[in-house]
């Protein structure tokens, strides 16, 4: 009589497990149907990355895998897989926020030189400039390869892929192994003494809280020139600073996806002081800037040069819209629309929105009182997307100004950005989201197709510079001002 109760006990229990299985199953190929739909029905360029062929096969495929994922990273893992095929940079998804609370993540900076992963901070025994070789045995080359398909390049712009991997190599490697209490690192130290293996613990909350207030605690400018304005992210707010004897001044720009009131009066300000301090050199920086209001981009350049890039505006590809309201069922009863949010929206059946993605000029700036006349250098870097990429296309158009740095990382032909749609799949709560206006920029063509915008300098750091934390970039350009622009020559 035990042994039969025990019997079917156990196969009441694998039935229940296979009808789980069964379900998670059916959510994960319903939510895989929404990602496909939105993206086919709302994306406004989807078959200017890739041709309709190529998607239907692509979407063949990924449906008859999706039947084998049994957890919300894998289900992450297969869709991102399907979006790195598109190339389209400002498509991105996120677990929810459960998922991402930030422990059991591989913490360290990491940054791709000669093809090498490189450590660029010190964590715990893991010291700046350790070339990474394996991680929990895994070689290095495999887990890049791994990665790749986290890594969304406009246009496919494969050249950056490696540093997009590298900038976001804490969050992809969490998307591939999942949160781990600890890693085994192999690496070799800096300068190829022996190889070693060492253990490094996961990201605790606790760590991850220090770590933010560190970051803000580094923030170097004037609090008093943004306290009265808003209380906005340190690290989005541009900053400048000027050399003792007013010959060099830096304007740092981490992002320009602050308000674009703000934004204004702080350049006004900035501009203001270059201007009474009679500064006749600066840097522009925006390295490593993701990007944000293109309208930011536009009002920096026109205090560069008193105009409003009419031309801009009139070349961007502009389309109507119509954004699915994605209906899903939950225990037989079919819920509201599910759609978290998006720019300016407007009902017009109820299964639509519509909305018209048209460029227009109404935030384009007014000519600026203090437009610069001095000596002008703009830094970027292969962290330089979307907007901050536009900006260095403006930079790199206009002979006055001297650029430098890296091959910026976004395409040079053509971006998808604007407004952006916010869905969230009904059951794995994976957020996805992407760009509404697709921009054919001004003298497109004369680009390179998928590439970056290419400095007047490429200026390329070493191992060394990465061991030693030196910004050979930035110091370069510095010499370089102060050799050939001023009167201070270093005998």
């Amino acid at each position: 009589m035990l042994k039969k109760t025990v019997y079917l006990l156990f196969v009441s229990l694998s039935i229940s497990c296979a009808f789980g299985q069964l379900a998670a199953t059916k959510n994960y190929v319903h939510d895989f149907e929404v990602f496909k739909t939105v993206l086919e029905e709302a994306h406004p360029s989807l078959y200017m990355y890739i041709s309709k062929a190529e998607w239907r096969k692509l979407v063949l495929q990924a449906t008859q895998k999706v039947k084998q994922v049994e957890n919300d990273i894998e289900f992450m893992q297969l869709l991102s897989s399907l979006a790195y095929r598109i190339g389209d940079t400002h498509i991105s998804l996120s677990l929810k926020t459960e998922l991402e609370n930030g422990t059991g993540r591989f913490v360290t900076p990491v940054q791709v030189v000669d093809g090498q992963i490189i450590t660029t901070a010190n964590y715990q025994k893991l010291v700046q400039g350790s070339i990474i070789r394996k991680i929990n045995n895994i070689p290095i080359s495999e887990l890049m390869y791994r990665l790749s398909k986290y890594s969304f390049t406009d246009a496919i712009n494969v050249k950056n892929e490696n540093q997009l991997i590298a900038k976001n190599f804490e969050r992809y490697l969490y998307y591939e192994l999942g949160p781990q209490d600890s890693f085994e690192v192999e690496y070799t130290d800096y300068g190829n003494t022996g190889t070693y293996t060492l253990t490094v613990d996961g990201s605790s909350e606790e760590f991850m809280f220090d770590r933010q207030q560190q970051a803000y605690d580094k923030l170097d400018f004037e609090m008093d020139e943004i306290i009265d304005i808003g209380n906005y992210p340190l690290d989005i707010v541009p900053r400048l600073t000027i050399d003792d004897d007013n010959t060099v001044a830096i304007l740092t720009i981490p992002n320009f996806a602050i308000n674009q009131r703000v934004f204004h009066i702080l350049l006004y300000r900035y501009f203001a002081k270059l201007k009474q301090n009679a500064v006749q050199n600066l840097i522009i920086d925006v390295r490593d800037n993701q990007g944000g209001y293109i309208a930011n981009a536009i009002t920096l350049n026109a205090y560069l040069t008193g105009e409003r890039n009419e031309n801009w505006w009139d070349s961007c590809y502009t389309r109507t819209l119509r954004l699915p309201l994605v209906n899903y069922a939950v225990d037989g009863n079919v819920t509201n629309q599910y759609l978290a949010s998006f720019g300016h929206k407007r009902v017009v059946d109820d299964k639509y929105m519509k909305y018209q993605s048209k460029a227009t000029n109404t935030s384009q700036p007014d000519i600026p009182i203090f437009i610069y006349r001095g000596n002008t250098f703009v830094l970027f870097d292969r962290y330089s997307f979307s907007a901050a990429s536009e900006f260095a296309k403006f930079a790199t158009e206009n002979e006055d100004i001297k650029t430098f740095g890296n091959e910026s990382g976004a395409n040079a032909q053509a971006q998808t950005a604007g407004f952006f749609a916010d869905y969230v799949l009904p059951h794995s709560g994976i957020q996805l989201r992407f760009g509404l206006i697709t921009f054919i920029t001004p003298y497109s063509s004369s680009y390179a197709s998928q590439r970056g915008i290419i400095p007047d300098q490429v200026i390329e750091p070493t191992l060394e510079d990465i061991y030693y934390g030196t910004d050979i970039q930035m110091k370069t350009l510095q010499e370089l001002i102060y050799h050939q622009y001023t009167n201070h020559f270093d005998d």
